[in-house]
Order: C-alpha cells, then structure tokens, then sequence
C-alpha cells in the first residue's frame, strides 16, 4: 500500500503488512523513499532475503503546482460489497489510468466484524 507523505516529487511511503497468521498476528512494516527525481517511476518489492512479494511500481509528481487528478470516495459504510465495490470499479475503470491516488474519506465498515 503506498502512502502520500511529504513532497510527492521527491518521497514516497510504503506500508507492507503480513496476513494474519494462525495467532491472529501480523506484522506491518513502513519504508519512505527520499530523494527521488520528479517525474520518474519507481519498482520494489518487499522480502526478508528468501521470500520476496510480487513488484510494485509507483511514480512521483511531476513538479509542484502541477495538475493531478484523484478519485475521492466518501463514507462507503452501508452495502460496501454490493454498491461500494462497483462504484470503486467503475471509478477506476473510468479515471484510473489517470488518477495519481484515491482517497478514502471514510472507515469504509459499518460493523466492525470478520467479513467487513
């Protein structure tokens, strides 16, 4: 998951989390990366030296005062898998390609259980 933080010309942040194991347990991790060129793609992968996740690719803002666009997505709360997930879907499939983030408003759960 990557994080905006900082001058997005020049840093990024990465939060990496583990899924839970059999205890319930898991283990997060965050790195920023500094001093990067404006207007350049990035890959990483996150491991331990033997395991490895699949690559990632992130980019960093072209300079400051430039024009972005972003999807916004309110309080999704009340039919998340029905309503929300579509709405998240189309949003992408019609602005992600050129959506520099999304952004999420809300707790997007409505109780907090297991399924949510």
């Amino acid at each position: 998951m990557l994080s905006i933080g900082g001058d997005a010309t020049s840093e990024y942040s990465v939060t990496w989390r583990t899924p839970e194991d059999d205890s319930g347990d898991r283990v997060s991790h965050e790195v920023r990366f500094t001093g990067l060129e404006p207007n350049t793609q990035y890959s990483y992968r996150a491991g331990n030296g033997k395991d490895w996740s699949e690559w990632f690719q992130f980019s960093t803002a072209k300079k400051v005062n430039d024009k972005f666009s972003f999807i916004y997505f309110g309080d999704v709360q009340n039919d998340i898998k029905s309503l929300g997930s579509r709405t998240l879907r189309q949003a992408y499939k019609d602005l992600g390609k050129d959506a520099s983030f999304m952004l999420f408003a809300g707790d997007l759960v409505s109780r907090s259980t297991d399924e949510y």
